[in-house]
Order: structure tokens, then sequence, then C-alpha cells
């Protein structure tokens, strides 16, 4: 039997999904760019940001958010300092 998604689930699916394919972009850009690193960072943080959503909403991990979160602050704290 197969669950339906919410709204706000397959919302949160799509920007992972998004955000997972700008950050592999964001890579290969800084690979041949270095001065698109910025970007990279910006693009990790707000990945991980989904995926904590993610994991929040379905496999309700709460010690693996926090883990994502931390990871997200670290990533922008690298795009502004």
């Amino acid at each position: 039997m197969k669950k339906k998604l919410e709204n706000y689930q397959q919302l949160g699916l799509l920007v992972q999904l998004i955000t997972s394919v700008c950050f592999l972009v964001a890579m290969i850009y800084a690979w041949f760019e270095p001065v698109f690193l910025d970007l990279v960072y910006l693009m990790m943080g707000l990945l991980l940001l989904a995926i904590a959503f993610n994991n929040h909403v379905f496999y309700k991990r709460k010690y693996f958010t926090v883990i994502y979160l931390i990871g997200a602050l670290i990533a922008f704290l690298a795009v502004v300092l």
C-alpha cells in the first residue's frame, strides 16, 4: 500500500532535487573557474537545508537533522567569510 505524500513533502523533495542539480552544475563550473567556489558553498548550504527538512519530515531522525543544519551553517559561513 502506497502512502500519499502531502504537498509540502512533495515540495521538499522537489527543492532537494533542484538544489542537487544546481549544486552539481556549480561544482562543474568551479572545477574550471575557481571564482564560482562561493556559489558551490551557497548551493551546498541550500542543499543541506533541504536535506535537513526532508530528513525531519520523512525519516523523523532529529539528530541527523541537527547535523545537516550545522553543515548548512558552516557552508553559509564559508560564503560570508
